[in-house]
């Protein structure tokens, strides 16, 4: 298992939300679901602390900026807490079948596969 901070869990399952599959090796497939399983509990839970957050802050005389101060100081530590999540590596046959077809930069899957990859084990 890999600890992941909860905005990058919610982040990168964002970015997983555009990704299609079709043509990718089964092996690449079942782990991108196994994270998309581990990754909805974490994702619904920062959802509803959100939504929660946004309506007991908000009120007729706040401004969006000052409610969005607000938000980001109250929920800074959810969202830097950590949860496990088991890390995988996607083949490069998987990479070409997948960034082919789906709406995912570049840049964003170099980010998903840093964050994503498994842990060298120390000697």
């Amino acid at each position: 298992m890999k600890k992941i901070k909860v905005l990058d869990v919610v982040n990168i399952n964002k970015v997983l939300d555009g990704t299609m599959l079709l043509g990718a090796p089964i092996e690449d497939v079942k782990a991108i679901l196994r994270f998309r399983r581990e990754a909805q509990p974490v994702v619904n839970g920062w959802n509803d602390l959100l939504k929660d957050a946004i309506t007991k802050l908000k009120g007729e005389t706040i401004t969006e900026e000052q409610l969005n101060k607000h938000l980001n100081e109250a929920l800074a530590d959810e969202a830097k807490r950590e949860v496990e999540i088991t890390p995988f590596a996607i083949s490069e046959e998987g990479e070409v079948a997948i960034l082919a077809q789906s709406r995912v930069e570049c840049g964003q899957w170099e980010a998903i596969k840093e964050a994503l990859k498994p842990v060298a084990k120390e000697q």
